[in-house]
């Protein structure tokens, strides 16, 4: 029903979230401009899996052919996962930690200045979200930002 209703409300860009995530999700029959995933936790393991890799596989059934996918959270045990799901698509693979980082400022964690390859462009970036692991979620959206070009990872102000 929200498909149909942005395309008759002729919306340009929508942003999609999943709700289970990845391969088994009802969003994924859209091909998107880009993919992010966020973070591989123990949600939803009845359908998913019992283990970080197996839920890592089914999150990366979100990854399309040729489809950017940034992922936002760094987490070793998983990293394979997505690289060999994007290689065998041709998705370019970037992982936010590798150019954005975010500096809570003391005491607030929904305030952040934001540093693209370790030069301040965004100061005083202020999260309604006001958990802490949102800065981890921030880099990723970041990474999907339009004045991203994936071509050379570039911030453009």
């Amino acid at each position: 029903m929200a498909f149909d209703y942005f395309s008759n409300a002729h919306v340009d860009v929508a942003v999609i979230e999943v709700g289970l995530g990845g391969r088994l999700d009802s969003t994924n029959v859209i091909t998107p401009l880009v993919s992010l995933i966020t973070n591989i936790g123990h949600d939803h393991m009845d359908l998913l899996g019992n283990t970080f890799t197996l839920i890592a596989g089914e999150k990366a059934g979100i990854i399309k052919r040729r489809v950017p996918v940034v992922i936002s959270e760094h987490q070793p045990e998983v990293e394979h996962v997505f690289r060999e799901k994007a290689a065998s698509l041709d998705a370019p693979l970037f992982f936010s930690r590798d150019s954005i980082e975010l500096k809570a400022h003391s005491g607030q964690h929904h305030v952040f200045d934001v540093y693209w390859d370790h030069q301040p462009v965004l100061l005083d970036l202020v999260s309604e979200l006001k958990g802490a692991y949102q800065s981890r979620n921030i880099a990723g959206v970041l990474m999907n930002h339009p004045t991203v070009t994936y071509s050379g990872l570039r911030y453009i102000q």
